[in-house]
């Protein structure tokens, strides 16, 4: 679905690149999004969806647009054109040491692994492999304030590359941005912001230092709403820096993977007994 052959790669502060209409018309995308009471509260967006959920296989049969997406989604198409945009930036990370695998030696699962909640395998026993995953949903006022990864952070370290797609853009939005950081004299310093406009894609490789955030947001008319998309590994794929920064990226700090951990599993119990009750 996504046209582009080789977009531009950014490189500051860390690889990324975005793509305009990156599939295509946007219009059915965002016409057939799900109506609010579809969807469920999450502590990534105020309220997502994902497979294997009801509702979401409800949408993948009975709207054409969305079947298709999860079908490309879901392939090893779209997660070797992913690679392939940031081969360079990937190769470069691997022969410095930065990444535990060569993804590009990795086998890869072109089908829903990852179902709803994170998952990491630490057996070291078991082999690595890459799988996409796909998840809709929308933010209103305050998101980003406390979920949107609640501020500055890098993704899990299982993440290899990271995607937002807008589905609308928002009217009378105050906040909804997407920024990325520096990191200059061992803190977080603003670097760039990126507006959600309809269509557009943005993608990071989430090394160790790719850290971003979601602008809380303060007003808007309707939602903000969104595809966010991931291309994993099933074991730990970054090698662990310093311990300063870490802590920065807040989902890779040892400390806060175990207590993250315990928070996961109440949150996932929540999520059984919301779908049972959906």
């Amino acid at each position: 679905m996504i046209k582009v052959e080789k977009p531009e790669i950014g490189l500051k502060p860390y690889p990324h690149l975005i793509i305009e209409d990156a599939f295509g018309d946007s219009s059915l995308l965002n016409s057939g999004f799900p109506s609010d009471s579809e969807f469920i509260k999450s502590f990534r967006m105020d309220k997502d969806m994902t497979y294997p959920m009801k509702n979401y296989l409800n949408l993948i049969i009975r709207n054409k647009t969305y079947n298709a997406l999860h079908n490309y989604i879901y392939s090893v198409e779209f997660v070797s054109l992913f690679l392939n945009f940031f081969k360079d930036e990937i190769l470069k990370n691997f022969s410095e040491g930065n990444l535990l695998f060569n993804p590009f030696d990795l086998p890869i699962i072109g089908s829903p692994y990852e179902l709803s909640m994170i998952k990491i395998n630490e057996n070291l026993k078991d082999s690595p492999f890459l799988f996409p995953r796909l998840d809709l949903g929308y933010g209103g006022v305050d998101y980003g304030k406390n979920n949107g990864g609640g501020g500055v952070h890098t993704d899990n370290y299982g993440r290899v590359i990271s995607i937002v797609y807008y589905v609308n853009s928002p009217k009378d939005m105050e906040g909804g941005e997407h920024r990325i950081y520096k990191i200059q004299d061992n803190k977080p310093l603003l670097e760039k912001v990126i507006e959600p406009k309809e269509g557009r894609l943005i993608a990071s490789l989430q090394t160790n230092t790719a850290l971003h955030d979601v602008n809380p947001i303060t007003k808007i008319k309707g939602y903000r709403k969104a595809f966010y998309l991931a291309i994993s590994c099933n074991k730990r794929i970054w090698k662990n820096s310093e311990d300063w920064l870490m802590k920065l990226t807040k989902n890779r700090d040892p400390q806060n993977i175990i207590h993250n951990g315990k928070s996961l599993k109440s949150r996932f119990k929540g999520f059984i007994m919301r779908k049972l009750l959906s």
